[in-house]
């Protein structure tokens, strides 16, 4: 599951900040996502990130 994040998600840093704002995505996110342990799943880790993002936008 972690090598599929890192694949999915590496090649996301080499797009520029405003491709990754329309996914919902920020950089510095993707960068702490693939830095955290193994036994932490990056994707779910990410996703709560972008969660409360949103929801913090909203209020």
């Amino acid at each position: 599951r972690r090598h599929h994040f890192r694949r999915l998600f590496l090649p996301l840093l080499k797009e520029d900040d405003e491709m990754l704002a329309d996914i919902g995505f920020e950089r510095t996110d993707i960068q702490w996502a693939l830095n955290l342990p193994l036994k932490v799943d990056a994707l779910k880790a990410l996703e709560a990130c972008r969660r409360a993002r949103v929801c913090s936008n909203v209020k």
